[in-house]
């Protein structure tokens, strides 16, 4: 019996984990607001790319409220990520920003579909 159920999806998130942690750690030390945002961004991605490396992995080993919890994890990370962009590309809509994926972020983890954190994610692609 095989323990990894998608090996390539897994290397491939831990590899974009691995790159967007470093990004957020050269970014953490930069000093300006901007810089901050980016660092939380990339390491909110980092976070995802863990988390969901880690279900699409190993999935068969895990309980499944584990593979739950990681998943809402993995979905709730990209929201950050999201949120983290559109602060750091457009300060003056954060406070609207932050409500509007707050309350997103609370419906996401109630319907944790992948595409549902994409669209969150993806709605920050505009303002950047």
């Amino acid at each position: 019996m095989t323990f990894i159920t998608e090996p390539a999806t897994l290397a491939t998130d831990y590899l974009l984990a691995a790159f967007t942690a470093t990004l957020a750690w050269r970014l953490r030390a930069t000093g300006g607001q901007v810089q901050r945002w980016w660092a939380v961004a990339f390491a909110a991605t980092a976070v995802a790319g863990v988390a969901g490396g880690t279900v699409h992995g190993f999935r068969v080993v895990m309980a499944p409220s584990l593979t739950n919890a990681l998943w809402v994890l993995t979905l709730e990370a990209l929201l950050v990520a999201g949120l983290s962009i559109v602060a750091a590309t457009c300060r003056p809509a954060l406070t609207v920003a932050a409500v509007a994926y707050a309350g997103y972020a609370v419906w996401v983890a109630m319907h944790p579909r992948f595409v549902f954190a994409i669209i969150g994610y993806g709605a920050a692609l505009p303002v950047l």
